[in-house]
């Protein structure tokens, strides 16, 4: 009755057309700018519920209640499965930021791990080299989990050992999905 699945921001161009084919209405959050926007209206027509906000520093890019709606939305629907790009929007690559273990935390369900990658893709000049996968071409979904948010989280030590643990872990699954499909890892 509903997760919080956690990905690297470099992959976000398969999660639209991925998780709704394998059967999931999955939520997630995108930014307030036009490229929000334009991603924004690609999810809602893959069938997801977007939120509008994200981690920016600009105060235009980020309501104070974002977090708290999006708490709010899975106590009260249920099956509700959340999907953050946890080093997004702006990075840095691959350094988990809390938000989506927060929400699992507060609503007392699981944290999925999740991956999408791909055997051929281009690489977009961006801070995450985000990649974008070509046609006719093999593609893996990898997943870990369910993690029970630990008691310990609610204190801000705690919370920073099981964020640290998932990012550890999200890195090695990423790893073994390049090395699986004959890539080099990014340079971080």
């Amino acid at each position: 009755d509903g997760a919080v699945g956690l990905l690297w921001h470099e992959e976000v161009f398969t999660v639209a057309y991925g998780y709704h084919y394998l059967g999931f209405r999955p939520h997630t959050l995108a930014s307030l700018g036009r490229i929000g926007e334009l991603i924004t209206r690609l999810l809602q027509r893959c069938g997801f519920v977007v939120f509008r906000g994200g981690s920016g520093t600009k105060g235009s890019r980020r309501p104070a209640d974002v977090l708290s709606l999006m708490i709010e939305h899975m106590r009260a629907n249920s099956e509700v499965i959340y999907g953050t790009t946890v080093d997004g929007s702006q990075g840095p690559p691959f350094r988990m930021k809390r938000g989506g273990v927060v929400i699992a935390r507060e609503c007392g369900k699981p944290v999925i791990l999740s991956r999408t990658w791909y055997r051929r893709c281009l690489r977009m000049p961006t801070w995450d080299r985000t990649a974008i996968p070509l046609p006719w071409n093999e593609i893996a979904y990898y997943l870990a989990g369910p993690y029970d948010v630990p008691d310990d989280a609610r204190s801000e030590e705690g919370l920073a050992r099981f964020v640290l643990r998932l990012e550890d872990e999200l890195i090695d699954m990423a790893a073994h999905s390049y090395a699986e499909m004959g890539q080099t890892p990014p340079p971080k």
